[in-house]
């Protein structure tokens, strides 16, 4: 008996050593596989971390980038606008010689108006005489006279556009003198 019990014991010893390897071997295994859990959490969160450091970066480079950008573009608006307004001046300007150059002209065409009006009113009152005295003399030829100075049968029409051819005359012997005078 004493052998059986001591085989027991021994059993029992080799059982529970069984089980506490077991339990110990369990133990291990779910250690490890709590070690490689946190070994892929600790790879994603360095991941993450990394993908989180580069789009903080990426993001203050472009706005350090628009900072700059921004900087530049006012620049540009500013050399724009300091363009605009010498091109405004300088056309300003132009135009104020160009009005200035005009008015001496004007002053200098003074005398030749002057001629020109006196050279009409006495046209005019010249043809007023004709057209007078021959109205006195021959009061029975009026359509002959009327024509001969371009009041005919035909009326106003034709009066009118001998006025006009008159004073297209005058326009252009006005004109003539002002090359003359440049």
């Amino acid at each position: 008996m004493l052998t059986s019990r001591r085989w027991r014991n021994k059993a029992w010893r080799e059982l529970e050593a069984g089980a506490e390897r077991q339990a110990r071997d369990k133990q291990n295994n779910r250690l490890l596989d709590q070690w490689k859990l946190n070994g892929i959490k600790v790879k994603d969160l360095s991941v993450n971390a990394a993908n989180n450091k580069q789009v903080i970066q990426d993001k203050m480079d472009y706005d350090k980038g628009y900072k700059n950008r921004l900087e530049t573009r006012k620049m540009e608006n500013e050399i724009l606008h300091k363009e605009v307004r010498e091109y405004k001046t300088s056309k300003y300007m132009k135009q104020k010689d160009q009005e200035s150059g005009l008015k001496t002209k004007m002053i200098k065409m003074n005398p030749f108006k002057e001629k020109i009006n006196k050279e009409s009113l006495e046209n005019a009152t010249q043809f007023r005489n004709r057209q007078n005295k021959s109205a006195r003399v021959q009061p029975d030829h009026t359509e002959f006279e009327a024509d001969r100075y371009g009041m005919g049968t035909m009326g106003e029409e034709t009066n009118l556009l001998n006025i006009e051819d008159d004073a297209n005359e005058q326009q252009n012997r006005l004109n003539l003198m002002m090359d003359m005078e440049a």
